[in-house]
């Protein structure tokens, strides 16, 4: 992934476009977008909550919510792409650095 980006000030990923020209996008209905778009806002919502909470016992439970809309999200995302499971499996260790 490294080779394909570069780091914004820890905010963010700025991708190269020679590498993006090739990069697979599947065609997708408005209601899978609309799908996939209420789990990015639902995420986003919660860590702004995560942010104010105060109590611990409050923040776990936010903590796993997101958690749990992170995967539910993320399989979506690799039905799009009709990924098999070492293909996931590749990007899960990849993200957890396992």
């Amino acid at each position: 992934m490294k080779l394909l980006c570069t780091l914004l000030n820890e905010k963010g990923l700025r991708y190269k476009k020679i590498f993006m020209d090739e990069f697979p996008i599947p065609e997708v209905s408005v209601e899978k977008q609309e799908q996939i778009g209420k789990y990015t806002l639902n995420i986003q919502s919660l860590y702004e909550k995560l942010d104010v909470v105060k109590t611990p016992p409050q923040k776990k439970e936010i903590q796993q919510r997101i958690t749990l809309l992170e995967k539910e999200g993320n399989n979506k995302i690799y039905e799009l792409y009709e990924l098999t499971q070492e293909e996931i499996q590749l990007i899960e260790e990849e993200i957890h650095g396992k």
